[in-house]
């Protein structure tokens, strides 16, 4: 990949705000995910506290968007973009494998929460809050909070960063082109694979 611009050049400036850091110096367009390492602000580079959300949020969450996301604190956008990546927002929705309501959670994950009713928006985007903030305080960074809530914090232990679930990784790129887009960080239209890496001895 040519680092002199595009999503090369992109990656470069980035990459820290992502919590991934170069990992050979000698292929400088090499990055991935280090496990144990030290992070920085997660929310580095995707819109924090204030700021008005996109114009695809509908009006009627708006404010429980914002409000859920300061109470909790996590960008707002990055919660509104999990919603309308979850169900297009809409409060009775049901996958196919069983997840329910506008942040799609699955009956045993909405027990394990508290949350009775998965189909009220009222309750469920704040449960929505709540849960991807406890995966950031767990794992530190933005994408890899959203990979815990699509495939489970197990998994992201498991694998020490990103799962390879072609799913969780289209997932979690697709949320965080969005939030780019809402907090105008301006991601490259051609993307960027958010693929993170753990070290492994030998």
């Amino acid at each position: 990949m040519a680092t002199g611009g595009g999503a090369g050049a992109w990656l470069a400036r980035n990459a820290p705000a992502f919590g991934f850091v170069q990992r050979y110096s000698w292929e400088p367009w090499h990055y991935g995910y280090l496990a144990g390492c030290r992070q920085v602000s997660p929310v580095v580079g995707v819109a924090a506290a204030g700021g008005g959300l996109p114009s695809w949020v509908p009006e009627r969450f708006r404010e429980l968007v914002t409000a859920s996301a300061a109470a909790h604190g996590i960008p707002a956008v990055v919660l509104a973009a999990l919603l309308r990546t979850e169900s297009g927002f809409d409060p009775a929705a049901v996958s196919p494998a069983g997840a329910q309501g506008i942040a799609q959670f699955m009956p045993g994950t909405a027990r394990g929460i508290g949350l009775v009713d998965p189909f009220d928006p009222d309750r469920a985007i704040p449960a929505a809050a709540r849960l991807l903030a406890g995966h950031l305080a767990a794992f530190g960074t933005i994408p890899l909070s959203l990979a815990a809530y699509n495939a489970g914090p197990g998994a992201v232990r498991r694998y020490g960063g990103v799962p390879p679930f072609p799913e969780t990784q289209r997932y979690v790129e697709r949320i965080m082109a969005l939030a780019g887009a809402g907090s105008r960080v301006g991601l490259p239209a051609s993307g960027v694979h958010l693929l993170a890496f753990a070290d492994h001895p030998g």
